[in-house]
């Protein structure tokens, strides 16, 4: 996902913040496994709920999983929504994953900020989500 400055300024940050906010996601999911598992859900409820349901990525709305994650990505976000155990051999692709969504992630960290602070934020428009979208799946 690419971040522009319009993006930066609808989160109410700087370029600065962001990537040390970043940063701080990535080491965090690295080595919670907890953390990394609730990144995972997260990224599940960004999906449609066709996606959902399908297990792959449909729409190009540079939200959620990409097309090479979706259906592991949703098997372990069900489980964890259901309160079932997540197998440790799983643990290292897991962590890998919310690693690769980071900035994703990152997004959605000042989105709550900026709700537990009563300010509104401007989603990216499609055409803008797409073409971040576009970007992460090429560094991968």
């Amino acid at each position: 996902m690419k971040v522009t400055a319009a993006l930066l300024a609808s989160l109410g940050t700087n370029s600065a913040a962001f990537k040390a906010r970043c940063e701080q996601i990535a080491a965090l999911v690295q080595t919670d496994d907890r953390a990394a598992v609730i990144a995972i859900s997260r990224l599940y409820d960004r999906q449609t709920r066709d996606e959902q349901s399908s297990d792959r990525t449909v729409h190009s709305n540079g939200v959620g999983f990409q097309e090479c994650d979706a259906k592991f990505g949703g098997k372990i976000a069900r489980l964890v929504k259901a309160g079932r155990f997540i197998f440790p051999k799983h643990m290292p692709r897991v962590r890998r994953m919310a690693v690769k969504y980071r900035v994703q992630l990152t997004v959605l960290s000042f989105i709550k900020d900026r709700a537990r602070l009563g300010a509104e934020v401007r989603r990216p428009t499609p055409t803008e989500a797409a073409s971040s979208s576009a970007r992460l799946c090429r560094r991968s």
